[in-house]
């Protein structure tokens, strides 16, 4: 088998529940950041269409679970967690947290979800034996 017919073939479903996880967290980012361009910058919803992007590669990863589906996943949270980490750092450094208590305690709770994905997400990648082969465990 090729490398890239490994990537897509159809794997063993693990974790949906996980995906479950992350489909939910990705709504809510993704309602509150289109809610926040939109007053900013005054586009309209439809403007943000790339938003469902994500979500759709959560939907059919539900659906169809592949290697790169789950990598694209793992990395689009890994990518949130790294920069949220960031910006919770850069805007709220360790001595901030007295001034604005309630948003970084928001700011820790969001990290601490997105980190937990990502380790889950590492823990039930997607078995290498697809659903359908006979013997397999």
């Amino acid at each position: 088998m090729s490398g890239l017919s490994r990537l897509i073939s159809r794997r063993r479903r693990r974790g949906t529940w996980l995906y479950i996880v992350c489909l939910v967290l990705y709504v809510l980012y993704a309602l509150g950041y289109a809610e926040e361009a939109a007053f900013h910058s005054g586009a309209p919803l439809s403007a943000l269409w790339y938003l469902v992007i994500p979500l759709l590669v959560i939907v059919v990863q539900l659906a169809y679970p592949t290697l790169l589906g789950w990598a694209g996943v793992l990395g689009g949270f890994a990518f949130y967690l790294v920069t949220g980490a960031y910006y919770l750092v850069l805007n709220f450094g360790w001595s901030q947290w007295r001034v604005d208590t309630s948003g970084f305690v928001m700011g820790l709770v969001l990290l601490a979800a997105l980190l937990g994905v990502c380790l889950g997400l590492y823990r039930y990648r997607p078995a290498s034996a697809p659903e359908d082969a006979e013997g397999g465990t």
